[in-house]
């Protein structure tokens, strides 16, 4: 111990008093406080006289005689060196001859109560954390740092923590050196702050780390919860941030509660108190008046150890009455702690006193109290509570320092492998189950704010619906649960670097929550963090283009099969070989000009191919119809028999092309396989970027999903989207030039929205499923599973589905026709040709009105008095009929 002590400064006694309740051959229980503990009006006095009073009041552990005077002695100390400190003990040791000792580590920052358990025999209780491999002999009621460091990396497996920054008091450094060794190992990032008061600085360098999870290891209850009150303003108590309190039993009143759980910092606490009926008890005595209130953590132990002192003196009168020793004045007799022996540096030998302290296990305010040869704390439990918001204080698991110990005290079988119990709180039977979604109509909605007192009666949806079937159908546990928004609105990838799980599946995988409950598809990847429950929905990739029936394409697209260079040249062709069939007729000796004017045929036959009726015939054949006449010339037939052959290629070629254009806004709706997505080049194909159909086709190792993916990557412009909205609007603004991949229920509910212009395509190009998500391991994946698919059986789902995507919808109620009208040609593809055909129409009309009003020869004849006779002509052997016309001019006509 003097080695021990060189390496300090001389101290200066700040504050000094005795406090003497009676005087007698009773027991003296010792105390010294320090500088925060012993300050004038402090509770701790009130709370080892409560204390006193406690044990005078129990028959069990001391006399009538020597509970009349027993005395509590109390002493303030508050020094800055550790040897001027363990002078002022061995001089209240020799003055004050306790029974036991009470000690504070605000009495000396050096851990005195382990320097001062060397130099005394006697039973000397300490109550703070104490330092990392001290081997202290002190009774310790806090427990060991050995033992919370193997705590505390048991927390940090659980919740996945793979970076992180402790923030921690000086006095602690050397407590978490076993959790700096395990990251070191395991290739972890953690970063160290040092707290000095500061809370702002400490702010700056959090956020300036970067880290969302915080350890904060700290010596006091009341430094934490000054952190906790000073971080809040600063912006470090925020939903970005997961704290976890070393410093077990850290009160935060309801005040403080509230506006953490506004905040909704996700926090991790601990606590010991607890009974054998799993319920857990604030003591709140009310002391001379004082406003009753939750006990800190140091007070609960103080309480404790004068409790722990008092089984040990009634060990001691036991076992000296065994002896057969004489039991009138039994106290203090060998009960007293001897006095320091300031020259002789080495441990002395404990006396029995200080076993008899370890003899006795009860219940105390910080749950089973009992003690290992080294005055370790032992066969304790530690309480983990987590959580945000309205589900701040979620129950996860206890930690039960020596499982033997646990399974013999409550008679049950300990079902987890690890210290850390989490089995019995999966299956929700002691707590709420905590479910966490994400907003995602119509899988979850969250009402107006007028509509958000309850915790769960904020939201409505497919997924509520679901989890309440759920409740109903379930036998095995009890399910009771809380749902909450994941805090960064999304569903779960890997980080690109640190690899660390985000969204929903994170929450799940690092213990935050029970269930993850939304439209998050069964990947591998996933299933490689969490597990997931039988499919509740099949969520299949399809595509989702603007419907067929409103895409503004063309009116004329009928034409499309030809470039218009080609229909220029047609028509240049066509006035070409009317022109060569002109010229065949007119100077060809074998056409029917020559022919007529030999008198070979009819003299009406003479214009049979004029430059109109050339036209006439050209057409006629273009339209593969019957012709009047044809050309009587070798020259006229070799243009003909080209003119049909070229006729019949162009028909063709536009009849077989034509489909293919008036099909542009119905192709997609066929699409099955991705091999027919890959191939086409209509569209362009898109998807959510940071979504789940965008990684499914990254991470794909398939040929076709790889080539479709290499396509999306190195489209200019780019298809991917950032959000469904944004997706929604690009989709009607293409004309039907984009087509959006998603999975099949979500498409669906945006196609069911008015206008009703989306269409979700029928052929599934890739199989997915939406499950529920749960740890690995979880006892509620087998029941929740067995429960969906019981659902799913009995159609319970499928009418929930119904009631969110096809019932309320008027787009989905559509009758056969309009059905049938996605695939088939409508009026609405075929506009181009009915204008063509009122084109002509309107010319044809205007020729009529022409001829009528210009050319229209009953018009000029002029009215006579009497008609002229008509001269007939036997048409027979040969002869005609010759009409003799009256008028301004005579025309014979040849019948």
């Amino acid at each position: 111990m003097a080695h021990a002590v060189v390496h300090f400064l001389v101290c200066v006694l700040l504050f000094h008093k005795n406090v003497h309740i009676a005087n007698g051959e009773g027991v003296t229980f010792g105390a010294i406080l320090g500088e925060e503990t012993g300050r004038a009006g402090s509770v701790y006095y009130e709370i080892l006289d409560h204390a006193m009073a406690v044990i005078r009041s129990n028959a069990t552990f001391l006399t009538q005689f020597h509970k009349d005077v027993s005395q509590v002695v109390i002493e303030q100390q508050s020094n800055d060196d550790l040897y001027p400190a363990l002078k002022e003990v061995c001089d209240f040791i020799q003055q004050e001859v306790p029974s036991t000792l009470i000690i504070t580590e605000d009495v000396c920052g050096d851990d005195v109560g382990t320097f001062i358990s060397y130099g005394l025999p006697g039973p000397v209780f300490t109550v703070d954390p104490g330092q990392f491999g001290s081997g202290s002999r002190a009774i310790k009621m806090y427990p060991i740092p050995e033992d919370m460091s193997i705590f505390l990396l048991d927390m940090l497996d659980y919740f996945k923590w793979r970076k992180w920054t402790i923030v921690y008091e000086d006095s602690q450094y050397n407590t978490f050196s076993d959790i700096l060794v395990a990251a070191s190992a395991n290739k972890f990032n953690v970063t160290l702050r040092e707290y000095d008061g500061d809370v702002a600085s400490l702010a700056e360098k959090i956020k300036a780390d970067g880290n969302q999870n915080i350890l904060l290891m700290t010596e006091s209850e009341e430094t934490t919860i000054d952190i906790i009150n000073k971080g809040v303003a600063q912006g470090i108590f925020s939903s970005t941030y997961h704290w976890m309190l070393a410093y077990l039993d850290v009160f935060i009143d309801r005040s403080l509660e509230e506006v953490l759980e506004e905040e909704g910092v996700y926090m991790t606490r601990f606590k010991m108190n607890y009974t054998t009926e799993w319920q857990y008890t604030y003591p709140s005595i009310q002391i001379n008046n004082r406003e009753s209130r939750e006990w800190s953590m140091r007070e609960k132990l103080i309480f404790d150890a004068f409790v722990t002192a008092a089984y040990g003196l009634r060990r001691y009168h036991e076992r000296r009455g065994a002896a057969g020793q004489s039991l009138t004045n039994v106290f203090p007799g060998e009960s007293i702690i001897k006095p320091c022996e300031m020259e002789n540096p080495n441990p002395r030998e404990l006396d029995p006193l200080y076993y008899d302290m370890q003899w006795y296990n009860f219940e105390g305010l910080t749950g089973n109290i009992a003690f290992d040869e080294m005055g370790n704390r032992v066969n304790y439990s530690l309480m983990v509570y987590s959580g945000r918001g309205r589900a701040f204080n979620q129950l996860r698991g206890e930690w039960v320092q020596n499982p033997a110990h646990w399974e013999q005290r409550y008679s049950i079988p300990y079902e987890s492998e690890s210290r850390f119990n989490i089995t019995r709180y999966l299956k929700g039977e002691d707590r709420k189950l905590q479910v966490v979604s994400i907003e995602a109509p119509p899988f979850l909605i969250v009402k107006t704010d007028g509509e958000k007192d309850a915790t769960n009666g904020r939201f409505e949806g497919f997924i509520m619906e679901l989890l309440e079937e759920i409740k109903n159908s379930i036998k095995r546990i009890e399910f009771n649960y809380e749902v909450e928004l994941v805090p960064d609105g999304k569903y779960g990838r890997p980080g690109k670097y640190n690899r660390i799980w985000s969204g929903m599946v994170g929450e799940v995988y690092r213990g935050k929550a029970d269930i993850a409950a939304g439209p998050l598809t069964i990947r591998p990847d996933r299933e490689g963090a969490v597990s997931f429950t039988y499919p509740f929905m099949d969520a299949g990739i399809k595509v989702m283009v603007q419907h067929p029936n409103h895409v503004k394409d063309d009116v004329f697209k009928v034409f499309y099969p030809f470039a218009l260079e080609v229909w220029i040249l047609n028509g240049f062709l066509f006035c070409l070989v009317g022109l060569i069939m002109y010229l065949c007729n007119y100077f060809s000796p074998y056409e029917w000009r020559a022919a007529a004017e030999r008198g070979d045929v009819f003299e009406e036959n003479r214009d049979n191919f004029n430059a109109k009726n050339s036209m006439w015939f050209l057409a006629s054949t273009l339209f593969l119809q019957s012709f009047d006449a044809s050309p009587r010339s070798n020259s006229g037939r070799v243009i003909t028999v080209f003119w049909w052959a070229f006729v019949i290629i162009m028909v063709f070629l536009l009849i077989s092309n034509a489909p293919w254009h008036l099909n542009f806004s119905k192709r997609l709706t066929r699409i099955r396989t991705m091999h027919e997505l890959v191939d086409q080049i209509d569209v362009q194909p898109g998807m959510i970027e940071p979504e789940s159909t965008f990684y499914y086709f990254k991470k794909s190792r398939d040929n076709t999903d790889n080539q479709f993916y290499k396509t999306i990557q190195n489209a200019n412009p780019t298809g991917k989207v950032k959000t469904m909205e944004e997706a929604v609007e690009r989709i009607r603004d293409s004309g039907g030039s984009y087509a959006f991949l998603g999975e099949a229920p979500i498409l669906e509910y945006e196609a069911s929205k008015e206008p009703c212009d989306l269409f979700v395509g029928s052929g599934t190009l890739v199989q997915q499923s939406y499950g529920l998500a749960v740890r690995k391991g979880s006892p509620l994946e087998e029941p929740l599973s067995h429960a969906i698919q019981n659902l799913r059986d009995s159609g319970v789902i499928h009418r929930l589905e119904l009631n969110y995507w096809d019932r309320h919808s008027r787009c989905g109620n559509l009758t056969t026709w309009e059905k049938q009208g996605i695939y088939s040609y409508t009026s609405y593809d075929l506009r181009g040709v009915y204008c063509l055909f009122a084109i002509g129409c309107v010319i044809s009309l205007i020729a009529f009105a022409i001829e009528f009003m210009c050319c229209n020869p009953r018009r000029k004849r002029k009215p006579t008095s009497q008609s002229q006779p008509q001269r007939e002509t036997s048409a027979g052997n040969g002869t005609s009929v010759d009409y003799e016309l009256t008028g301004p001019s005579k025309e014979k006509q040849w019948l």
